[in-house]
């Protein structure tokens, strides 16, 4: 604030009341205090700088905001400037987009490895039953008829693998996390650092459509 010797800084000694952590860089630039003593701290009086709105849709965040300011503010938009989670924080979850895909192309690579493993199975039981072929061929049947038993045996091991993957991911991943913070207790270490990581635990939200994509993926590999 302004005085006769100047611009001079105003201070004022608080007491922590409570310490609060999550892990991510919140933890070293917020801090919160009374709004009254705020007001007093910076000479606002009754006006406030911001209004910070809590939705239970957090994609239409912005848009709630902006429809908030226009009809309950009755304010003219052009005297504000709505700032979403998207924008203040839009770094961390383009990463967390990105890296979502790379898991899932990673795992697309894994079913595709386990896609070759059936391909070595059918090898193996072609090798081992080519008396059995030789008797179905002197028996009349054709090469098209004996080339659909061994596809439909290895759609089959691709059906059954991809069903019984279903189930066990359906079954984990809602738990993940816990799992993951009993295994850190007993073993004494930490997957995610928070002084690096932005979190300090896993997080998992099970969507049926991601389950439907894996395993149509899944099925159209094998």
């Amino acid at each position: 604030h302004m005085t006769l010797l100047g611009p001079m800084t105003r201070e004022r000694q608080f007491t922590v009341a409570a310490v609060f952590e999550v892990g991510a860089q919140l933890d070293r630039d917020l801090a919160m205090i009374n709004l009254s003593t705020a007001a007093t701290l910076v000479a606002a009086g009754d006006r406030v700088d911001g209004l910070r709105l809590r939705v239970d849709d957090m994609f239409t965040a912005g848009d709630t905001a902006s429809k908030a300011v226009r009809e309950q503010l009755s304010a003219d938009m052009s005297d504000w400037s709505v700032l979403d989670w998207r924008q203040s924080q839009g770094s961390l979850f383009s990463a967390v987009v990105m890296e979502r895909t790379m898991v899932f192309l990673m795992l697309l690579a894994v079913v595709a490895v386990a896609c070759f493993n059936i391909v070595s199975i059918l090898l193996m039981t072609v090798t081992e039953k080519r008396a059995d072929i030789a008797v179905l061929r002197t028996m009349g049947a054709t090469r098209q008829q004996i080339r659909r038993i061994f596809i439909l045996q290895g759609l089959a091991i691709g059906v059954l693998g991809t069903a019984i993957g279903v189930v066990i991911g359906i079954l984990l991943a809602p738990n993940v996390g816990a799992l993951l913070q009993r295994v850190e207790q007993f073993s004494g270490w930490q997957l995610f650092d928070p002084s690096v990581y932005f979190i300090s635990y896993l997080p998992s939200d099970l969507r049926m459509s991601d389950v439907v994509i894996v395993a149509v993926c899944a099925m159209v590999l094998s």
